[in-house]
C-alpha cells in the first residue's frame, strides 16, 4: 500500500498563484463594455483589468517560477550534503577494513565529492593506500592527503 504523497508548501504556494492570476484574468475579460451617451463602447474598465490582470499573471509566474527555483536548489543542497556524508561512511568503512587504518584517528571529510584526510598513519604505505582507499570509494572526484607520517616506536 503507498502512502500519498503531500504537496510541498512551496508548490502549493506557486499553484495558488497561478490560481489567482487565471481568475483575475477571467474576470477581467468576461468584463462587458458600456456604452456612452453617444453609443460608442467605453471599455477602459476592461482594458484597465486587463492590464491589471497581465501584471498579476507576470507577477504570480516570477514569483512561482523564484519558489520552485528556491525549492530545487534546497534540494539539491541536501541532495549533495546526504550524498557527501554517505562518501565519507564509505571510506571510513574502507579504513576499518585496513589492519593499520583501522588503528588511526583520521578525519575524513567530503564536499562536492572531493575529499580531504587529516590525521596520521603509521607509515608511507598505510598513507598511500589511505588514498587509495578513498579514491575507490563511488562519486570521489578528489582525495587531498594531508596525513603526517608518524612510525610507531
Amino acid at each position: 500500500m503507498s502512502t500519498p504523497q503531500r504537496t510541498a508548501p512551496k508548490t502549493r504556494v506557486l499553484l495558488l498563484a497561478v490560481a489567482a492570476a487565471a481568475a483575475v484574468s477571467t474576470l477581467a475579460v468576461c468584463s462587458p463594455d458600456v456604452a456612452d451617451a453617444d453609443g460608442q463602447k467605453v471599455d477602459s474598465a476592461s482594458a484597465t483589468g486587463r492590464r491589471q490582470a497581465d501584471e498579476a499573471r507576470t507577477e504570480a509566474v516570477a514569483a512561482g517560477a523564484q519558489a520552485v527555483k528556491t525549492s530545487a536548489d534546497e534540494t539539491e543542497a541536501v541532495v549533495n550534503k546526504t550524498r557527501d556524508a554517505a562518501i565519507t561512511a564509505s571510506i571510513r568503512s574502507e579504513f576499518s577494513k585496513d589492519r593499520q587504518l583501522r588503528a588511526q584517528v583520521i578525519d575524513v571529510d567530503t564536499a562536492g565529492g572531493r575529499v580531504l584526510l587529516r590525521g596520521e598513519a603509521p607509515d608511507d604505505a598505510a598513507r598511500e593506500r589511505a588514498t587509495r582507499l578513498a579514491a575507490g570509494v563511488d562519486g570521489v572526484r578528489s582525495v587531498d592527503n594531508l596525513l603526517s607520517v608518524t612510525p610507531k616506536d
